[in-house]
């Protein structure tokens, strides 16, 4: 399985017990979500 950085809203996320958690993701759910690509300056 490869690396693939994906956007997520923050607030879709919930924080506990050290961990942070996307309730009802699913590895077919994440890899339909838009992929994150950083930025570079010119």
């Amino acid at each position: 399985m490869g690396t693939k950085y994906v956007v997520v809203p923050y607030s879709a996320l919930k924080v506990g017990d050290k961990r942070m958690v996307l309730p009802g993701a699913t590895k077919e759910s994440l890899k339909s979500l838009p992929e994150f690509k950083y930025t570079t300056s010119p």
